[in-house]
């Protein structure tokens, strides 16, 4: 976290209430029209601060006036009266390579001297967090370790689509994992371990799978269906749900697969489903304009049949195992992008893994990424959400409803 502060004795920039040629060496345009828009002390107390919060930004930046420039710090007030800094040039190059968020600064006067400090901004302070919602996560344990919170596989990819799997993968790791198994055809093994640091890459010949039996036994929770393309058959989901008793999240290809067996699901198996409406509609050959306008009814009904918990993903994403329902109101436009399916798929995951019950799981799965998007909102605005941005404030999203 960025930390910068300065303290000048205010009177010693007296001599420069009128001193244009210095105005114009430490002042950008137009800071000097604010400095000329004041009169008397108020015109001094605009100098003394403007200086040294510019002292305070350089120092944050860890190199003092002189690398970089006064000009290249400016700090005009925004329409509530409240100091604003904008960087340019090296300093926007520094700031940038050390923190994540832009500065924010803070000036006090006391008459005798100003003081400045400025810090990374907190785009979380502004989000009415849901306490009920909150409550149900749990604190980790001081003397845990990585094989308390929960071990999961994520099956899928394919040719075109090693990223869905990679982007749940790390989710899931994101959302306190403890060890992440990347499941996927033997073909595009080389590409998933050149792209997985932290996840573990498990290639499998999808025809022998009989061999991997016994290598899942120690798997808690499973995502099923990320980037499966149409290469995958029905059957190796049912190889999964027929040999192991654990929790399992099946989204994307997985659904499609399952929309022609429904009535193949054990009824006895802790499963989520996550479908946006065009996949219920697949699953449920109603005309999704109907779904739309019947969510909660159509979600209760499917989720009761099926003996499954649903989520039905859209505006006000719906939770419900048929008997409770759950509508979450976190979540923007913005996250109608690529790969924010995969992204919820590994947040689940990673939550029933670490014993969370199912219901609660999900839940709190949804919640925390629409919270996750609406932080990436705030830094990046709609248009230019990708699904990293998500994945990257989980541990923000997390934290914040943590300390509310």
């Amino acid at each position: 976290m960025a930390i910068g502060i300065d303290i000048t004795k205010t009177k010693r920039l007296e001599k420069y209430i009128d001193d244009y040629k210095l105005y114009n060496r430490i002042f950008t345009n137009k800071e000097i029209e604010l400095i000329n828009s004041k009169n008397g002390k108020r015109k001094l107390e605009i100098i003394a601060g403007r200086f040294s919060a510019k002292e305070a930004i350089s120092k944050a930046l860890g190199t003092g006036i002189g690398e970089v420039a006064f000009k290249d710090i400016e700090v005009l007030n925004n329409k509530d009266g409240k100091p604003e800094v904008f960087l340019y040039r090296k300093a926007k190059e520094k700031w940038k390579i050390l923190y994540s968020n832009n500065p924010d600064i803070s000036i006090s006067h006391d008459g005798e001297y100003t003081l400045a400090v400025v810090n990374e901004k907190n785009h979380n302070l502004f989000f009415d967090i849901d306490e009920d919602i909150s409550k149900l996560l749990k604190k980790r344990r001081s003397d845990s370790h990585k094989g308390d919170y929960g071990k999961v596989a994520f099956v899928g990819g394919s040719r075109g689509m090693c990223g869905s799997i990679y982007l749940a993968s790390l989710a899931a790791l994101r959302t306190g994992a403890g060890l992440v198994y990347t499941v996927v055809p033997e073909e595009i093994e080389t590409i998933m371990q050149i792209k997985s640091l932290e996840n573990i890459v498990w290639p499998i010949n999808y025809n022998n799978l009989e061999n991997y039996k016994d290598k899942f036994n120690k798997i808690d929770a499973f995502g099923i269906g990320p980037g499966m393309g149409d290469g995958y058959s029905f059957e190796v989901i049912k190889f999964y749900l027929e040999n192991y008793n654990k929790n399992f999240v099946i989204d994307a290809d997985g659904l499609n697969m399952l929309s022609k067996n429904l009535g193949k699901i054990p009824r006895n198996k802790n499963i989520i489903f996550t479908p946006h409406e065009m996949e219920m509609s697949r699953m449920t050959d109603m005309d999704i304009n109907h779904i739309h306008a019947n969510r909660e009814e159509i979600s209760i009904e499917f989720a009761k049949k099926y003996g499954i918990i649903l989520i039905l993903k859209g505006k006000n994403t719906i939770v419900t195992d048929g008997n409770i329902i759950y509508i979450n109101k976190t979540g923007n436009p913005g996250m109608a992008t690529a790969g924010s399916g995969d992204v919820l798929t590994g947040i689940i995951t990673a939550l029933i893994a670490q014993d969370y019950e199912l219901i609660e799981a999900a839940k709190l799965a949804v919640y925390v990424h629409g919270l996750s998007g609406d932080i990436a909102c705030s830094i990046k605005g709609e248009d230019g959400i990708i699904a990293r941005d998500i994945i990257e404030n989980i541990p923000s999203a997390m934290k914040l409803m943590k300390e509310n």
